[in-house]
């Protein structure tokens, strides 16, 4: 990857500090102002945090990292610089001894390897972290810094998004166990069913509904799988999908996929062992599972079941498409197409289809993305997780290359592999001389046949075992910790100390003895095992931090034992729920108590459909519990609803909104500018607060293409009443550029109604204009408020200089010694005069 895009001069310059520098890289930083005094201002206050990982760009000429060097060390403090090769290679980076332990200086190549250090990673688990830039990539002084910093940016949001994985896999255990009395039948029973035939996957991107009329016009040709999020638009437009995938643990899941129960006697589910017990505990028909019911390791005994066999699917991910994509795939088809698989948002910024609680509420605006190439040529934005699932999608595809793979959307984001073609010009594959969706049925009533009472007593007795294991962990863990509690009570010296370390080694050999547990655990309470691992340098550890760590460890044994306690439990009297189910003599009082416990409303649906009883047969009181559930399940779903609207909503804020287009205009991306602006305008039909971000957004794209009075122009097409703070900001440089100083002096008179820090900015424009009275005084009101900034008595000083008023010169360069004893500059004057 190239990191600058012009050549960067070998010259050096010294400065009347005697500070050597690049100019190409800084220009004229460090003229008027010492190093030490800039960076004091600026970076001080930041590198005093304790046990924080600094990361910064750029070391300008090496001035930076030399003054990080020099200062007091923060306690356990790291510092990374990331530095252009071409300015490494002009430059002497030697660290001394001391500093090697905590501070690195290197390229962006070698920080995203350095980062995965697990030193460096647990900083950015713990979130003590942040990204500084030197004034050479603030000031924008060479392209090549923001080269570094998109690439940065990018291997940040992917190391939060792996960390992430680890800490939510609780989740996924979590509905594991609840799911054990649901997960009835593996996947299994369809690989290899399908050979020759023709699949279509109907993803839930925007492009679905451009193709939907052509789906169901070939329907009887087709296996059509669906992800569960679009089975509202499905409805709609009157297409019972053959299958619907589902894989999400989250309650999210449920409340995007209600419309699904439309489908449950025409359709089959496939989910993840872990998908989100309110969709499998609500689904009233057949449904296979993908992965495997148990934690394989907790019971080995369990290999050879043969309704657990490892041969299973498994679930793909990180979005349900690629589950359904595995799944397509092993069932043997020869042609698989796509609509709606898009891995990217839409022009207009929407991330799915019509029928969405997303699409309803508007387009994604306020995130920023990466950018995908479309089948068209075009750039696209994407989410990390869509980015993910396309090198997923490509990397599963590449391993079968007899199947043919078509997008149908030439607006999609382009995968290796998957060919976009025409809906008209598909010739589609067919070998079955059966009715496939018959086919299909028949397969998988064929393993309903096996006895479900047997499968709910085999999973009431596996996850008792596991329950008992947990329960004996658990008060191992509850006295160790209470045994380091006690410790820390007592002196090193102390005999009873030795004692009772002892005890807790003995009770660690018992928590260790089986070690499939002990994974089992730690993955399981990472959240609660997190602060047990430390960034402190261990030459700073003290008898007392050993003790806190300590119990820090086991008291994450014991809430984690806690909690799998209490889920084995409840998977227990679910599975027993079931088992009543199946018993016709039950009476349905009996079962709605733990219906309404698991707020699994509508599983009277199932029990109905179980023991094939009509809704109107049942009493008048019975039909009136039903009618209550029925109406729980409609004011919970519509609370979900009003909540990831919220949600949504939150996403485009006009500050987020604002944020990611400061973010494209610090990148100079012109194409992320040009999409943003089509986006916003677009979006302001719907949400009429966003125009001054439509005009701002389009202005900052003129600035971007070199067009600078276009760019004033636009801006000045905005009414004046919608101008804020960023607008008059830019609107003072824009002015400036243009050449129109008396609109920048009125801009930066509006900015210092929002914040004092623009006065010297406007003293310096009436010094520019030749208002040199009107600028010492805007100058000298503004040290009568904020007396100690050191910066600004010394450019007053330099203006007084220029001015030939040497007394006044005299005074401001005493008043920066009075705060700053050792400036440099201040020093360097007074020297100079005296001589």
């Amino acid at each position: 990857m190239s990191l600058s895009l012009t050549t960067i001069q070998p010259i050096f310059a010294v400065n009347q500090f005697d500070e050597t520098y690049l100019p190409s890289i800084n220009r004229q930083t460090f003229e008027k102002v010492d190093s030490t005094s800039l960076f004091d201002k600026k970076f001080k206050s930041a590198f005093a945090t304790q046990n924080h990982l600094h990361i910064i760009i750029g070391i300008d000429s090496g001035l930076l990292a030399n003054y990080v060097m020099a200062s007091t060390r923060a306690q356990d403090s790291h510092f990374i610089f990331i530095e252009m090769p071409e300015v490494l290679a002009l430059l002497n980076c030697e660290l001394d001894e001391q500093a090697k332990p905590y501070i690195n200086i290197v390229t962006i190549e070698q920080f995203q390897e350095l980062i995965h250090n697990e030193k460096y990673a647990l900083y950015i688990n713990q979130n003590r972290y942040d990204v500084h830039l030197s004034t050479a990539c603030s000031n924008n002084h060479h392209e090549g810094y923001l080269t570094i910093r998109q690439a940065l940016e990018l291997t940040l949001e992917n190391l939060r998004y792996e960390l992430a994985q680890s800490s939510h896999l609780s989740d996924f255990m979590n509905t594991r166990l609840l799911n054990a009395a649901d997960n009835r039948l593996p996947a299994k029973f369809l690989k290899q069913r399908f050979n020759g035939e023709t699949a279509i996957i109907l993803a839930g991107g925007p492009s679905l509904d451009e193709h939907l009329d052509w789906i169901k016009a070939h329907r009887q040709q087709l296996i059509v799988i669906a992800v569960s999020r679009i089975s509202k638009r499905l409805g709609q437009i009157g297409i019972t999908p053959d299958i619907i995938v589902c894989i999400d643990p989250y309650q999210n899941c449920y409340t995007v996929s209600a419309e699904m129960r439309q489908f449950a006697q025409h359709s089959i589910l496939v989910n993840a062992y872990h998908v989100s017990p309110l969709v499998l505990g609500q689904w009233s028909g057949k449904s296979l599972y993908l992965g495997n019911r148990y934690e394989k390791e907790l019971l080995p005994e369990l290999k050879n079941n043969v309704m657990d066999e490892q041969d299973n699917l498994i679930v793909d991910g990180p979005t349900v498409t690629n589950s359904a994509l595995l799944l397509a795939i092993n069932m043997g088809f020869k042609q698989i197409l796509f609509s709606g698989l898009d891995m990217c948002h839409s022009k207009q910024g929407f991330s799915h289809a019509k029928g969405s609680l997303e699409q309803a509420v508007g387009p994604n605006l306020g995130n920023i993305y990466r950018n995908l190439e479309t089948y068209k040529g075009e750039m696209a934005e994407a989410p990390v997780y869509l980015y993910e699932a396309c090198m997923n999608v490509q990397a599963r595809i590449a391993q079968h290359p007899d199947i043919d793979f078509i997008n149908l959307n030439i607006n999609a984001a382009k995968v290796e592999g998957v060919k976009y073609q025409a809906m008209d010009s598909i010739k589609l594959c067919s070998k079955l001389d059966i009715n496939v969706t018959e086919y299909l049925h028949h397969l998988v009533d064929s393993g309903y046949q096996l006895d479900h009472c047997a499968m709910l007593n085999e999973a009431l007795t596996n996850t008792n075992k596991q329950l008992s294991q947990i329960v004996s962990i658990e008060q191992w863990a509850q006295q160790a910790f209470e045994l380091a509690g006690q410790i820390q009570n007592l002196s090193e010296t102390d005999p009873k100390r030795q004692k009772k370390l002892n005890q807790i080694e003995k009770l660690e050999r018992k928590i260790n003895r089986n070690k499939s547990f002990k994974h089992y655990i730690h993955s399981f309470g990472f959240r609660y095992f997190l602060p047990f691992l430390t960034t402190k340098d261990k030459q700073n550890w003290q008898q007392q931090d050993n003790d806190k760590r300590t119990k820090i460890y086991y008291e994450a044994y014991l809430k984690t034992c806690q909690q799998l306690t209490k889920l084995h439990r409840q998977s227990c009297q679910r599975i027993a729920q079931r088992l009543l189910e199946l018993d016709p003599n039950t009476q349905l009082p009996q079962l709605i108590e733990q219906w309404q416990q698991d707020q699994q409303y509508l599983r009277f649906e199932y029990w109905l459909n179980w023991h094939q009883r009509e809704r109107t047969s049942l009493s008048e009181t019975e039909q009136l519990l039903l009618n209550e559930l029925e109406q729980k399940a409609d004011v919970l779903q519509q609370q979900r609803s009003e909540t990831l609207t919220q949600r949504w909503h939150s996403e485009n804020e006009s500050l987020k909104v604002l944020g990611k287009l400061m973010h494209l205009v610090n990148h100079k991306n012109i194409n992320g500018l040009k999409l943003l602006s089509q986006q916003l305008r677009h979006a302001v039909i719907q949400f009429p607060e966003l125009n001054r971000l439509a005009y701002l957004s389009q202005s900052y794209m003129y600035q971007c293409l070199g067009d600078k009075q276009q760019a004033l122009t636009c801006l000045q097409e905005l009414a004046t009443d919608q101008f804020t703070e960023p607008e008059y900001k830019l609107l003072v440089v824009l002015a400036l550029d243009t050449g129109n100083l008396d609109i920048a002096l009125n801009a930066l008179q509006q900015l210092i109604q929002y914040s004092e820090q623009y006065t010297t900015q406007y003293a310096h424009l009436l010094k520019l204009a030749g208002q040199y009275q009107l600028s010492i005084n805007t100058y000298l009101d503004y040290l009568d408020k904020h007396p100690t900034d050191t910066l600004t008595w010394l450019t007053l000083a330099n203006l007084m200089l220029e001015l030939k008023q040497l007394d006044t010169a005299d005074y401001c360069f005493k008043k920066v010694l009075e705060l700053d004893p050792n400036n440099v500059m201040a020093n360097k004057y007074l020297t100079l005069c005296t001589q």
